[in-house]
């Protein structure tokens, strides 16, 4: 029995009704019909994007399709600029990028391309944060020599869950811009505040543009 090939779709089409969906559910991107609300202790039931994205009836606007032109052309041009720096371009960012740099996909894309908008909200953040990074790199001194105990007010830059080690990677600046990092445990000490430390080491970090990095042990609030 002869199998009929999936009908074809312009991909700035099918990347328009990404974001017509993600404007219909409030920005988010959801998979299944129901999440847990934690305030009201019950299920909400909700509209998979990819389900919107594949009913006929759906509105798309102009602005749709300009912000998925605009996804299109930023998801290309960052692959572009990490593969130029030899940085690694995440699997499914990499994934995402194959599908919007074609011409025509499928409906049956459309759970991936669902995703769109939001990975557009991740790479924006990060550039702002590789963007302040850069603009620090060119001030930042070390707070000491190592084993020194350091004082200092902390402005996070960037804060993330290490699964392998069971902590947090912390980035940020002092007041003076001076880069510093650390491994914590304790999620209280992940946000602005003023803290004390121990200077664990110093280096020109390769993570940080080169920047002078001071990397500290035993964070506590101050």
């Amino acid at each position: 029995m002869a199998r009929f090939a999936p009908a074809k779709v312009a991909v700035n089409q099918l990347a328009a009704l990404a974001f017509a969906a993600a404007r219909i559910n409030n920005g988010k991107v959801y998979k299944s019909d129901s999440f847990w609300n934690e305030e009201t202790k019950s299920f909400v039931s909700v509209t998979p994007n990819k389900i919107l994205m594949r009913d006929a009836t759906i509105d798309v606007t102009d602005q749709d399709r300009a912000l998925a032109a605009e996804a299109i052309d930023l998801l290309t041009k960052d692959r572009v600029v990490r593969i130029l720096k030899n940085a690694k371009v995440p699997d499914f960012q990499n994934t995402l990028t194959n599908l919007v740099t074609q011409e025509q996909a499928t409906m049956s894309d459309a759970g991936l391309m669902a995703f769109l908008p939001s990975m557009v909200d991740q790479i924006q953040h990060r550039q702002k944060q590789e963007e302040e990074m850069a603009a620090t790199a060119a001030v930042s001194q070390y707070l000491g020599a190592e084993g020194d105990k350091v004082t200092f007010t902390l402005s996070v830059i960037n804060s993330r869950w290490v699964e392998r080690f069971a902590c947090w990677a912390v980035t940020g600046t002092d007041s003076q811009g001076n880069l510093i990092s650390f491994f914590t445990n304790n999620n209280k000490c992940t946000v602005n505040g003023n803290y004390t430390a121990k200077i664990k080491r110093t280096e020109e970090s390769k993570y940080h543009s080169g920047a002078k990095v001071t990397t500290v042990n035993f964070v506590k609030q101050a």
